[in-house]
């Protein structure tokens, strides 16, 4: 029998339930509904609960259209497990069409929500303040209507790619009415960061399942690290704090209390990121010898040799991931390769500054097990990464980090 024949005793029907979708999975919401007009097992799968946990809208022309996508939330909405937006706020269309997904999905009789994501792909057009989108979002967090049937409960939240301060009172909402929240991403390119340390304190003592949180420095404090290491509560696993000019004003953390943070969560994994607005006696005086550190990044238009030198020196058995933009000197030299004759975990490597052959090599021979790196002699403008981005802005790769640490070890 020929393949052709083969082909012949077989259609679209035939296909098995899983594969077809596996296929519908791929397709837009308007291709899904022409796709399930092949057959009537394909119509049935088009009402597949396991179709619908997975939204994504993309507002990034003037010409995209709404209606279908509300169309298919007024439909599935209620199935919807995760959500993720993507946006360019530039054009004001983008935003209105942004703020009326999250109303209806905030005025929808059933929700499944587990984890929204909202993310901008452009910067903010100057004096955006995304005052519709925040509004949005306090009637999604807002108390709830008592006509809503809930299936489940926001556990991830992600704002890091979403540009727009939020403050004290957006998080009280979120504090009170989703308490079983996991995972808090508020690390993003806001000019400041608006939110108390007291108010963080109340979030963390509330939220008891948190166990990943992704914030700035400013909003901390030692009555938040003594919440986080109250008994009978989930452990937090996963600590990522952006630095910005505005510690000069805040109270650095002591050694004393992150020293007895670590040993109520021997677990728990730190990174802290510092951005080119955050001059050199800050970084020395926030960077505690006893901070379970993993993960450290500073960028800076002044020479850090000092600053590299206390990283190899306070982190030599917890750093695993470096990366520095400064200016090239030869006390930053010898620093980077003191830091790597010392840094017996460090696994990844990158420094956006020139350095000398001799220097490369040095540090490559004393660490081979580098698996990632950035180690040039040249190093061009363009190839700077952006510090408010970190690997660990991002939710998921904080997550796989966390579960790539426990397998690790």
């Amino acid at each position: 029998m020929t393949r052709s024949d083969v082909m012949g005793l077989y259609g679209w029907e035939d296909l098995p339930r899983h594969l077809i979708l596996m296929i519908l999975s791929h397709l837009s919401p308007g291709d899904r509904l022409t796709a399930s007009l092949a057959c009537k097992l394909w119509g049935g799968c088009l009402r597949s609960p396991l179709l619908w946990r997975n939204f994504t809208f993309r507002f990034t022309t003037p010409e995209e259209e709404l209606p279908m996508s509300l169309g298919y939330l007024d439909i599935y909405g209620g199935l919807a497990r995760n959500i993720r937006i993507e946006l360019d706020p530039r054009d004001s269309s983008n935003c209105t069409n942004t703020s009326r997904v999250l109303t209806h999905l905030a005025r929808s009789k059933e929700r499944s929500l587990e984890a929204l994501t909202i993310r901008f792909t452009k910067g903010n057009p100057l004096f955006f303040r995304g005052s519709d989108i925040l509004c949005s979002l306090v009637e999604l967090f807002g108390p709830p209507d008592p006509k809503i049937h809930f299936r489940s409960f926001l556990k991830v939240l992600d704002l890091g790619g979403m540009d727009i301060a939020i403050d004290d009172k957006f998080l009280h909402l979120l504090t009170g009415n989703h308490p079983h929240i996991e995972v808090m991403n508020m690390q993003n390119r806001s000019l400041t960061c608006r939110i108390t340390p007291h108010c963080m304190e109340n979030f963390v003592r509330k939220c008891r399942k948190l166990r990943v949180l992704i914030t700035f420095y400013k909003c901390m404090s030692e009555k938040v690290l003594f919440a986080m290491a109250e008994p009978d509560r989930q452990p937090i696993r996963y600590l990522s704090l952006l630095c910005k000019m505005e510690e000069k004003y805040h109270r650095q953390i002591s050694n004393e209390m992150w020293e007895e943070l670590g040993n109520n969560l021997p677990s728990l994994k730190v990174a802290m990121h510092f951005d080119h607005t955050t001059d050199r006696k800050q970084i020395r005086d926030i960077l505690q010898p006893k901070i379970p550190l993993v993960e450290l990044r500073m960028r800076s238009p002044l020479e850090l040799h000092h600053e590299v030198d206390l990283a190899g020196k306070h982190y030599n058995n917890t750093l695993e991931r470096f990366t520095v933009s400064t200016a090239s000197t030869h006390q930053l030299e010898d620093a980077l390769v003191y830091m790597a004759s010392a840094s017996a975990c460090l696994r990844e490597l990158h420094c956006y500054c020139s350095l000398s052959e001799r220097t490369v090599t040095r540090i490559l021979e004393l660490r081979p097990e580098l698996s990632t790196y950035t180690l040039k002699e040249d190093i061009e403008d363009k190839e700077l990464p952006p510090i408010f981005y970190g690997r660990f802005a991002n939710v998921q790769a904080a997550i796989d980090f966390v579960n790539e640490q426990d397998n690790y070890s």
